[in-house]
């Protein structure tokens, strides 16, 4: 399953992962068996293709079974963890995946002492995809919680250097919906400088993204977003918007 999902642009790819969705739906009654690795592995390869009707259905069915046995949550490991909430972020609208979500955030709070375990992917999927759930109270919780280990690593000798651009990209985007938390609003902070640091360019924030970036800030206290990093990161932001718009009515 995880093989498939690294190619999600080839159709071959994409249908033996549909057929492979089609049987679990068909063994639904039998994913009590299954191993939370297992399950874990499956969510990570479905969410590839978020559009997709049957990957859906399949991964709401395992959101059921993920719920059902919240109590055996500890035996995830960091990673397994990590891979079922970006998973299941895919799909953020399914009242099933939401309470399985919940249930996660919860586990996640559990280990606030083995946040150091969770690699640099790992926290910016835990970062992003719980933040598709702000309205739920675990989720905040869990988010406040995921600001200060970042913060914590802010301070290593290396800094956030070894987190990749991808990574960092879905941390800030993480973050920055939660506009109303300050645990939230420094790491943020501390992530943008990092960005600023390494150049807006390497990190191919696309247009949505930009807007929701720019929305975001917009409900930021007015004290805070006056921040230089904030005021610097919205203006790269509004000039590389600028940029594409100019680049496209040339094309035309």
């Amino acid at each position: 399953m995880n093989g498939f999902s690294k190619w999600p642009d080839d159709a071959v790819s994409r249908q033996a992962t549909v057929a492979i969705a089609s049987e679990l739906l068909r063994r639904a009654t039998q994913l009590p068996h299954y191993t939370q690795q297992g399950l874990a592995n499956l969510v990570n390869g479905f969410c590839k293709w978020p559009e997709d009707a049957v990957c859906r259905k399949a991964t709401v069915a395992i959101a059921g079974e993920v719920l059902r046995r919240a109590a055996q949550l500890r035996d995830l490991t960091q990673q397994g963890l990590a891979n079922l909430v970006n998973g299941f972020s895919k799909w953020p609208e399914e009242l099933a995946v939401r309470r399985a979500a919940v249930a996660l955030a919860r586990e996640v709070l559990r280990r606030a002492t083995q946040l150091d375990d969770f690699s640099q992917q790992g926290l910016a999927n835990l970062v992003n995809g719980f933040s598709n759930w702000p309205e739920e109270l675990p989720c905040a919780q869990v988010t406040v919680m995921l600001a200060g280990e970042v913060l914590r690593r802010t301070e290593r000798g290396t800094g956030l250097s070894d987190f990749s651009a991808q990574d960092l990209r879905g941390i800030v985007i993480g973050f920055n919906r939660w506009p109303r938390e300050s645990a939230a609003r420094q790491a943020t902070i501390a992530v943008i400088n990092e960005v600023l640091g390494r150049g807006i360019r390497l990190f191919d924030f696309t247009k949505p993204d930009s807007e929701n970036l720019l929305d975001g800030f917009s409900k930021w206290p007015q004290d805070a977003a006056r921040h230089q990093a904030i005021a610097e990161i919205i203006r790269q932001l509004k000039l590389t918007q600028t940029g594409a718009a100019q680049l496209r009515t040339e094309e035309k």
